[in-house]
C-alpha cells in the first residue's frame, strides 16, 4: 500500500450498530446511540415493521464489519456495514442489491 492509498476501513469511525434483514431483502442500519434505557413507566422507541415483509436477521455489527448475504440463486453480497444507509428506527430501509 502507498502513501496516497486509503483503506475502506479507515474512511469509517467505530460505531455499534444495530442491523436487520428482511425477507425481502431489505436492509437497515441502526446506530445504537439510537436507542437508550427507559425509565419506569415509560413508552419504548417504536420500531417500525412492514406486516409483509418480516424481519429474519437482526443483529450488532460495527461499522468496520463486513457482512455477507447469500440469496436463494447462490449469490454472495459483500456488503461494509458503514456503507449501509443509516436509517431511522421508523423507516424500512433499502435493498441489499
Amino acid at each position: 500500500m502507498t502513501k496516497r492509498e486509503i483503506r475502506l476501513s479507515q474512511t469509517f469511525e467505530d460505531v455499534d450498530n444495530f442491523i436487520t434483514l428482511s425477507n425481502q431483502g431489505m436492509i437497515r442500519r441502526i446506530p445504537t446511540d439510537v436507542y437508550r434505557a427507559q425509565n419506569r413507566n415509560t413508552v419504548g422507541r417504536q420500531f417500525k415493521i412492514n406486516p409483509a415483509d418480516p424481519i429474519i436477521k437482526s443483529f450488532y455489527a460495527n461499522s468496520n464489519d463486513v457482512i455477507w448475504c447469500v440469496s436463494n440463486k447462490g449469490i454472495v453480497y459483500e456488503i461494509k456495514c458503514g456503507t449501509i444507509t443509516a436509517a431511522d428506527p421508523t423507516t424500512y430501509g433499502s435493498h441489499v442489491s
